[in-house]
């Protein structure tokens, strides 16, 4: 397999793959493998403060019952752990990818992405705690916009074609194909985009708040 452009969807997301072709793509790419993999591991878990942030403003949004706080946050640090466990899961597959077999390269690799990919559920879970707290507010001006629920009902909506992705090797809801990559990838980075912007004002009012409130004490 000769060196060429990253490409995206990249070449190694590609179910069509024989074990002698992953093998060979690992040993090309050991290097650049191995670095972008302790990256990966290195940021998943500020994926769980960020939740916990947002759990805040859910908090302050639904009733005192309510579970949709901790229903959030239990989806954000399982959205953290399915980053986390894939990115050891490859990286293992390239620190000594010499050694290994082409077979067992490509259970690895396998095994990477079934995990990241058909565990979607616990973002689901974080995705639609949101958007109910958002359409629970009461309050006359509300923490986050109601438009933002929909974007949360929208995001949980494009994992669900993941579950077809183990049945397809080409096609939309291949791995690679895009359904699967580019519009899940694409609609979680606006979702957090749009989360962390709206949530940091949305903690700055309600600090606010709290410090006029403790002063009319």
């Amino acid at each position: 397999m000769s060196s060429q452009t990253p490409e995206l969807p990249p070449l190694l997301a590609d179910l069509g793959l024989t074990a002698n072709e992953i093998h060979a793509y690992f040993v090309e790419h050991k290097t650049g493998l191995t670095i972008g993999m302790v990256m990966m591991a290195f940021a998943a878990p500020f994926y769980v403060p960020w939740s916990v942030a947002i759990s805040r403003v859910i908090g302050r949004m639904e009733s005192p019952v309510g579970g949709l706080a901790n229903i959030q946050l239990i989806g954000g640090v399982l959205t953290g752990v399915v980053t986390l466990v894939p990115a050891t899961i490859w990286l293992t597959a390239a620190i000594r990818v010499e050694q290994y077999s082409p077979e067992i390269v490509q259970l690895f690799y396998h095994f990477g992405w079934m995990f990241f990919d058909v565990t979607y559920v616990c973002s689901v879970l974080q995705c639609v705690a949101i958007g109910i707290a958002i359409l629970c507010d009461r309050r006359t001006q509300p923490l986050l916009p109601k438009w933002f629920a929909w974007c949360t009902f929208l995001t949980a909506a494009c994992y669900v074609p993941l579950s077809l992705m183990p049945f397809f090797r080409t096609g939309p809801v291949a791995w690679n194909g895009i359904v699967s990559f580019w519009v899940v990838f694409v609609e979680f980075f606006v979702f957090t985009a749009l989360a962390t912007f709206l949530c940091w004002h949305a903690l700055k009012r309600l600090e606010s708040e709290d410090l006029r409130d403790l002063a009319a004490r």
